[in-house]
């Protein structure tokens, strides 16, 4: 029974968490004005700003417990407790109560905050199928504190500063600015950022969580985890992002120093984690020369840090490229006419900058720099990490020639050392100074990959007549290669590949190994098309002497060294070939050599393995030409038997298939063109002998099996072999094997999300052909009827739904599920089975998985090519495809009205009618795609564009359904 309450009671928010649902506001009303550059929600946007200042300046501090919110809550069930907006005390369940007292505690959290989420969490319980109440109030607690922290980074990146600029309005931007210099200068958030880096211990927050039973199931596991690395990330972004735009203060410089000293950590990989790796950049941002010439007090510090003991970093491979990028700062500084009326201190620190750089070599920086930096994954998904790497090896290469003759000396004097022990059969001395052969390793592995398409490899082909780092890069690239000594061959030869993946670079590198031949006479150099070919003559030769009949005899022996050499080669011979088509024509009709005869005829012989993959890789690349297409099939042709042998005789044995695989990425180069002679016959040995056969086969890496099954399915899935899809997908059990596929790698991401699309899409692509018509059969129905190995079930609508529910995570999935449900769902008589396998499944997730991929941010469908469309696009797309799929199955008007079952179990959630329907969480009601049809309706239409004339057609097509289920 309520009573009345004093005007002192503690009082409860019941509507919101102060701890989730004003941050999850503040982060939409920076994002509206930020991001999506909504110049109507500027009000709002400042308005928000200034409720929060405080939340900013006490970042991510809970409020504290408090004994009289603990009495007062402990008491609510008995004699209840104050809530805003009412008059009178309102009781709460006895387990709402223990929920919040136990989150207080995980937390040390508030006790009327901790109630407040509970509450919160009972509200959002719907859309939350199979979690607890207080398992929602944990993942909203994370949430809210990643909302706040991303909010706050949004807003730094966008603050005015030295290295980008965001081309927003000059008054917000101006308004940002002022804003966030307020938060760092007056608030310390910087240094709040740094704070809460240094105390996040994720071992010992993932064994609280654990203890409380808070991780739930794996999903849900990987939410919350998510979060958590998610909201570090994003402090780290913070002070990156600072650092990079405005000058550090000593303090928060030396933080991050000490940071990186004591608690920076390495991931599985041996490379640094995303966290370390970010404030490791900040630093080297920080470290430009802006200390010297306006701090002198931090330039000291700074220097007395890094010419300090090793012993206070507990990783000195870090401590090194501190010192490396330091030495570059002070060589810099020294070299600007500002130099000249420096402190007589810091004109001492100038002189060192030589002896630094010999410390941090002899530390092995290189090495350090390749394993901590260049081999994490963040790196080359983020601009300006990559072009901070890249300038420090430009710094180096441009401001320290005379050290860089002095490293290659060095090498060519360690390379003899090696050749003359390696020629009396003995290993080389562990000691030796291998220095240059690291750096040509680190730039082989740099820019070995370029997702994000910055080009910057190509600054060392392209020479600035004035000087500057551009000349010293390409001086760089052919000086390293000028009487190249054997043991440097394999890493500048890797370095050429890597600095030639683009169409400029493929294009000077081609033209320098042309330059470098016989006809080069006294500069003649090993690294050349001459010197390169005739090697591989030679060896063809030795293994298929002139006159021989053979056609595939024992392998003849191989030194370690020379299949090095020769697979470095083969690789930069594919770089080149691949990105320059003048360069792919020349090498193909070489007039001495006859390369696609020649790389064709090794790989008829017995080579090693890797060799023979790296030829098979070689050829693909002159395979990307529609004129050279039916000269490799030939070629090609008196292989299979011999591919075949290797498949089954060696591959199998050693459980990994490097030959397979290079020739599956041939065959999807060649088949992008006609079919040539031959190629139903490889055809079907990938599909008899690699794709059916993926199962049974026993794998060193099971990362391999998926990259195989991808790899099959895009040669299946090539435009010019649709005249024998539908065969192959009919015959022999291909398609079972594919719905298999599809359920093992459902939510999974890697290599099996890779091999999962390609299933989709090529079933997708199936879907659409004239199938061989036989009474009572078609794909579509054969889709439905095939039972999955894994379940012994015909349950291929059940594992399209579950790529469905995936979408926030793979929405290029969704999406390609999604069309193929509407497929089915085109033919009424399959409708039924649908509905059968959806109702086979946990329903109410299935339904709220539906529900959330039709509740998308974006109102416009897409326009262009599908390749280019972001993740939002894609997802509005999928909402497309899933309100078009029931506006087929309402409009089904035949006697049974097939169609109406699976429309209601989505739409209404198995109630009979509308007007049955509650909201979410009233009496047991699920959410379903009904709640989030009419939520999608609610929102304002968005502005027409001229650039796309589907504005607002999801909404259109969201008014179309909606008519049909109440009509």
């Amino acid at each position: 029974m309520a009573t009345s309450m004093s005007s002192t009671a503690p009082l409860v928010n019941m509507s919101c968490s102060s701890l989730w649902t004003p941050y999850k506001d503040l982060q939409q009303a920076v994002e509206a004005v930020l991001v999506h550059r909504d110049v109507e929600a500027v009000a709002d946007f400042v308005a928000a700003l200034r409720r929060h200042r405080r939340d900013f300046a006490a970042l991510l501090v809970n409020p504290s417990r408090c004994t009289q919110h603990r009495d007062a809550v402990s008491r609510a069930p008995q004699d209840g407790i104050a809530v805003s907006g009412k008059a009178t005390l309102q009781l709460l369940p006895q387990d709402v109560v223990g929920e919040a007292l136990l989150l207080s505690e995980m937390f040390e959290l508030n006790e009327l905050a901790s109630l407040e989420l509970v509450l919160a969490a009972q509200q959002q319980l719907p859309l939350f199928p199979e979690l607890t109440r207080g398992l929602v109030a944990v993942l909203l607690y994370y949430d809210g504190r990643r909302a706040l922290v991303n909010a706050l980074r949004t807003l730094v990146q966008v603050t005015e500063g030295r290295t980008w600029t965001v081309g927003l309005n000059a008054d917000v931007l101006a308004t940002v600015t002022k804003y966030t210099n307020g938060l760092r200068d007056e608030d310390g958030v910087l240094a709040r950022a740094l704070q809460l880096l240094d105390r996040f211990d994720y071992a010992r927050e993932l064994d609280m969580l654990q203890r409380n039973r808070a991780l739930g199931p794996p999903r849900y596991r990987r939410q919350v985890l998510d979060m958590i690395q998610e909201t570090q990330q994003s402090l780290g972004e913070v002070v990156f992002c600072w650092a990079c735009q405005t000058p550090l203060s000593k303090n928060d410089t030396l933080a991050i120093v000490h940071f990186l000293a004591q608690r920076a950590r390495a991931a599985g990989d041996g490379a640094l984690d995303s966290v370390s790796l970010t404030l490791l950049m900040a630093l080297l941002y920080a470290l430009d020369t802006t200390p010297l010439l306006h701090d002198a007090d931090l330039a000291l510090a700074l220097h007395r840090e890094f010419t300090a003991p090793q012993q206070a970093w507990k990783q000195e491979a870090l401590f090194s490229i501190a010192q490396f990028a330091w030495s570059l700062s002070l060589r810099a500084t020294s070299q600007l006419p500002a130099a000249a009326g420096l402190e007589p201190e810091l004109t001492v620190c100038l002189e060192e900058d030589e002896r630094l750089m010999d410390t941090a070599i002899d530390s092995q920086v290189f090495s350090a720099l390749r394993q901590l930096v260049v081999r994490s994954p963040l790196l080359h998904r983020e601009e300006f990490l990559l072009k901070k790497v890249h300038n420090l090896l430009a710094d180096f290469v441009a401001l320290m020639p005379l050290k860089l003759k002095e490293l290659r000396n060095q090498g060519d004097e360690a390379a003899r050392i090696i050749s003359t022990y390696a020629q009396n059969g003995q290993p080389p001395p562990v000691q030796l100074p291998r220095h240059f052969e690291q750096l040509l390793e680190m730039v082989a592995e740099l820019y070995a990959q370029d997702p994000l398409e910055l080009k910057l490899a190509e600054d060392f082909w392209i020479e600035n007549p004035e000087g500057g780092h551009r000349r010293q890069l390409a001086k760089f690239v052919r000086l390293a290669g000028d009487l190249l000594q054997t043991p440097l061959f394999v890493p500048y030869v890797s370095a050429l590949s890597s600095l030639s993946r683009s169409r400029v670079g493929a294009q000077h590198c081609f033209q320098l190994l042309k330059s470098n031949g016989h006809l080069a006479g006294s500069q003649w150099s090993p690294v050349s098309w001459d010197n390169f070919l005739g090697a591989l003559r030679k060896y063809f030769n030795c293994l298929h002497p002139e006159g021989s009949s053979e056609t595939y005899r024992a392998p003849q022996p191989i030194s370690a060294p020379e299949l090095r050499a020769l697979v470095a080669m083969l690789k930069l011979l594919e770089t080149v070939v691949q990105y320059d088509e003048l360069a792919r024509l020349t090498l193909a009709d070489h007039p001495h050599h006859s390369t696609l005869a020649l790389l064709a005829g090794l790989i008829g012989c017995a080579v090693p393995p890797e060799l023979k993959a790296a030829l098979l890789h070689a050829l693909a690349a002159f395979g990307a030409a529609p004129e050279l297409a039916p000269r490799i099939w030939q070629l090609l042709m008196p292989c299979l038997q011999g591919l075949r042998a290797e498949l089954e005789e060696v591959e199998s044995r050693n459980e990994e298939f490097p030959i397979t695989a290079a020739l599956l990425v041939l065959l999807a180069a060649l088949l992008d063109h006609l079919l040539g002679p031959g190629a139903t016959l490889f055809l079907e040995h990938v599909r008899d002998a690699v794709f059916l056969r993926l199962n049974v086969r026993a794998y060193r890496h099971a990362a391999e099996k998926w990259q195989l099954a991808a790899a099959c399915l895009k040669v299946l899935g090539k435009p010019c072999v649709e005249v024998l899809l539908l065969e192959y997908l009919e015959d022999g059990g291909a398609l079972s094997l594919l719905l298999q596929l599809l359920d093992e790698a459902a939510g999974e991401l890697g290599d099996p999300a890779e091999a999962s699309l390609c299933a989709l899409q090529l079933i997708e692509r199936a879907l659409h052909l004239p199938f061989r018509e036989r009474p009572g059969c078609s794909l579509h129905r054969l889709l439905l009827t095939t039972t999955n190995p894994r379940t012994q079930r015909p349950d291929c609508g059940r594992v399209l739904a579950t790529y469905v529910i995936h979408g926030a995570l793979q929405p290029r999935h969704a999406l390609s599920a999604a069309r193929i449900l509407l497929q089915l769902c085109m033919q009424p008589s399959l409708v039924s089975q649908v509905e059968a396998a959806f109702r086979a499944d946990r329903v109410q997730v299935l339904m709220h998985g539906f529900a959330e991929a039709i509740e998308v941010p974006s109102l416009e469908l897409p326009i262009g090519h599908e390749d280019s469309w972001t993740p939002d696009e894609v997802r509005a797309a999928t909402a497309g495809m899933l309100l078009q799929l029931l506006l087929v199955c309402l409009q089904q008007q035949s006697t049974e009205q097939p169609g109406w079952g699976l429309a209601q179990l989505l739409l209404l959630g198995g109630a009979e009618r509308t007007a049955s329907l509650q909201e979410p969480g009233v009496g047991g009601q699920a959410r379903t795609c009904l709640h989030a049809l009419l939520a999608l309706l609610e929102r304002p239409p968005p502005h027409r564009s001229s650039s796309n004339n589907r504005s607002g057609a999801l909404l259109a097509l969201g008014y179309q359904l909606l008519w049909a289920a109440v009509c």
